[in-house]
């Protein structure tokens, strides 16, 4: 009976963990969207001007938005699958960081944290 009621205090937290990871994982997959945007729109008024180099822009833009959908997307995996979400949020983490630099610091802060603490629930799990 004892060891039944330590089982079940243990699922509590972790499920408390998974919805701690949750949100900070969709906080910041949505910062990081948001912030995607604003990489991909505003350096390409310049063209407008008269000025080159777009092309790099909207790659760089592109490929934040790619980071942010993986971001987004590991959110749905926190709950079933979270050693694989940890891998991807972790993933989109360093590559939204890369990608649009100073935007992303608060992004990069939230999915980091929601990455390592799926680690932490994957590891709870096994034990």
């Amino acid at each position: 009976m004892l060891e039944y009621g330590y089982v079940k205090n243990i699922r509590s937290r972790h499920k408390g963990i998974k919805i701690i990871a949750i949100i900070l994982a969709l906080v910041g997959g949505l910062h990081n969207l948001s912030g995607s945007f604003v990489e991909l729109v505003l350096p390409n008024f310049g063209p407008a001007q008269g000025s080159t180099g777009s092309f790099n822009n909207v790659f760089i833009g592109i490929l934040a938005i790619f980071f942010a959908s993986i971001t987004v997307l590991a959110t749905c995996f926190i709950m079933c699958k979270p050693k694989i979400a940890g891998w991807m949020l972790i993933i989109g983490a360093f590559g939204g960081l890369i990608s649009v630099g100073v935007v992303y610091l608060i992004s990069f802060a939230f999915t980091l944290t929601a990455g390592v603490l799926c680690f932490v629930i994957s590891s709870k799990l096994k034990r």
